[in-house]
């Protein structure tokens, strides 16, 4: 799970953040937004792939927000966390994160395929990867035709292009002859 706590004059900012790391997990990682001035808990039980954004701009960050950050720290041997400044000038993060470096908010930080996005794909073990390439799988025809079938359905749903040891698409031949080059 990915929670965003945001300053309040950063509420705009943590939405659109929201939106671009749903797409870019494509619905696979849980993202909300939390206002640092509202006091709360962790939405969700502790887990390992947990991961805390603090968005903050040069306004002073709330003391519940603060408050919010060591909590999630003190219930997490290995917390992850990632400050965001979305002002240049005050990349400083708040307390108790001021120790971190911040990520700059800048043009390459947005979007889906931005550095933020990657940032917290690899805090959270995530690879991001196009979905431009292919997947092989191969099967042995004896008694791995129906698993391969399966694997095939699975990442076409995920949204993957794969492809089984068979060249019909190519030439309608339902065996991958000496001498294709893919």
């Amino acid at each position: 799970m990915i929670v965003i706590l945001h300053s309040p004059a950063s509420h705009v900012t943590a939405e659109t953040i929201q939106a671009d790391l749903e797409s870019a997990f494509n619905g696979h990682v849980v993202v909300t937004t939390q206002s640092a001035d509202t006091a709360s808990a962790w939405p969700a039980a502790v887990s390992w792939d947990d991961l805390l954004l603090v968005v903050y701009d040069k306004d002073d960050f709330p003391a519940t927000g603060q408050k919010y950050i060591s909590d999630y720290v003190a219930a997490r041997p290995k917390a992850t966390l990632l400050p965001v400044a979305i002002d240049l000038n005050h990349t400083k993060p708040p307390e108790p994160a001021d120790g971190i470096k911040a990520l700059v908010y800048d043009d390459i930080a947005k979007g889906k395929s931005g550095r933020l996005a990657h940032r917290a794909g690899c805090m959270l073990g995530l690879r991001l990867q196009g979905r431009d390439s292919k997947i092989f799988i191969s099967y042995r025809a004896s008694d791995g035709k129906y698993i391969a079938d399966q694997l095939y359905d699975h990442f076409v749903s995920l949204g993957h292009r794969p492809w089984k040891d068979e060249a019909h698409e190519l030439d309608g031949d339902t065996m991958i002859l000496p001498g294709y080059i893919f």
